[in-house]
């Protein structure tokens, strides 16, 4: 199984529902206590065990494993929003995807293949249990691909300007990154930039991890998937925390657990 398909068997088991009722001022440490009952943690390992990790694992699949980590980690941050609303960027979710950036230099500096793969295990099951905390958010493929291929700050958006379609999106969005107050915001930036080199000229249906093994997308939507979703991720998130290098305020991660339906509640 793929990181990808690993995910949607979690969305289908019975066994990782979020736990109910939802509680707007559950404190971090509570949200990790509810997720370790019931369980949970063993359906967890379960899960972690299938993503084809094995102690003879080649370069090669290792590096396929990096990949799916980085993709589905954008996936997860940038693309659990709802359509029609505001996007919310989750704290705790940004985190697996700012980790995953270490898993390329992990993997290369570790000798031993066993300990490789027990690291990528380690991210699978610490990926699933992040994934319980937030409520289990539900990824929308389509949503993410529909922000903004070439995001730039509202300072630079001068209707019919042509200046505007040919400039890279990248120096904006570096240099307000580099500006932003709150230190997630450069390093959220760092991560997705570094995907954008690796992974920004995937064509839609080559993401590794978007079909099953019977051609059957893994989550609706994951066939378009293409390296665009680095830099629209990029955008939409210096959107929500604010381009403070082009003179906008600053803007706040959400906390509010998004996952839950509850979490949209009275909300723009």
């Amino acid at each position: 199984s793929t990181l990808l398909e690993i995910i949607r068997d979690m969305y289908e088991s019975e066994a990782l529902k979020p736990v109910m009722p939802y509680d707007p001022n559950a404190l971090l440490g509570q949200r990790f206590a509810d997720a370790l009952k019931d369980g949970r943690p063993e359906a967890v390992r379960e899960l972690a065990c299938k993503w084809s990790i094995s102690p003879d694992l080649t370069d090669a699949e290792i590096e396929s494993r990096v990949e799916q980590a980085i993709w589905t980690s954008t996936l997860v941050l940038a693309g659990t929003g709802k359509p029609g609303r505001k996007p919310r960027l989750d704290f705790f979710l940004m985190h697996l995807l700012t980790s995953a950036l270490f898993l390329p230099t992990l993997t290369r500096a570790i000798r031993k293949v066993e300990d490789k793969a027990r690291v990528l295990r380690a991210y699978a099951s610490t990926f699933m249990l992040i994934m319980l905390i937030r409520g289990r958010p539900r990824i929308d493929a389509e949503l993410l691909m529909s922000y903004e291929a070439a995001p730039l700050p509202p300072s630079l958006k001068v209707k019919g300007a042509k200046e505007e379609k040919s400039t890279n999106p990248w120096l904006p969005l570096v240099h307000s990154a580099l500006h932003a107050p709150e230190s997630h915001v450069s390093k959220s930036i760092r991560a997705l930039y570094y995907a954008a080199q690796r992974y920004g000229e995937t064509e839609p249906g080559k993401m590794v991890g978007a079909f099953d093994e019977n051609g059957k997308e893994v989550l609706k939507g994951a066939g378009k998937l293409d390296g665009t979703i680095f830099v629209r991720a990029a955008g939409i998130l210096m959107d929500a925390l604010g381009w403070v290098g082009h003179g906008e305020a600053e803007g706040n991660w959400d906390r509010s657990a998004l996952g839950w339906g509850d979490a949209w509640k009275n909300t723009d």
